[in-house]
This record gives structure tokens, sequence and C-alpha cells, in this order.
């Protein structure tokens, strides 16, 4: 699974996570937002990129992080 360099940095505009072996939406949103139910946040910003299919994540694929909601209601 691919590192983020700053773990306890927050997720900012422009941060960019490359799709490693083994990632889901569920697991990048549990590395940025310590909180895998957020996967949504990562995959609307993506949608385009990502298709249909959220659980097909092609390793080496980019995918734009979005901050993290100042209140942790996008459960």
């Amino acid at each position: 699974m691919a590192q983020r360099i700053f773990a306890d940095a927050p997720a900012g505009p422009g941060d960019v996570h490359t799709v490693g072996e083994n990632d889901s939406l569920w697991t990048i949103a549990q590395l940025y937002y310590e909180n895998g139910r957020m996967w949504k946040l990562i995959y609307d910003k993506n949608a385009s990129v990502i298709g249909e299919d959220p659980n097909v994540l092609p390793q080496g694929m980019k995918l734009r992080i979005p901050p993290k909601p100042a209140a942790d209601d996008a459960d």
C-alpha cells in the first residue's frame, strides 16, 4: 500500500495519491482521514478518472485527495 510521507499532515487541496497494490478507496480514506467511511469524498472528487465502479483502482492511478471536512459528518 502507498504511504504518505507526512502522515500526520491534513490532506490539502492538491494532495495526490498514487494507487498502490491492494489500495482501495476505503484504505486510502483511512490513510488520509483516519476514517475509511469517508471514501466517497475521494470517489466524488475523482469520479471522472475512476469511472462507474469505485472498486476498480488500477495500480499507478493518480487520485486527488480533497481536504477533510471541518465536521466529521461525511459518513
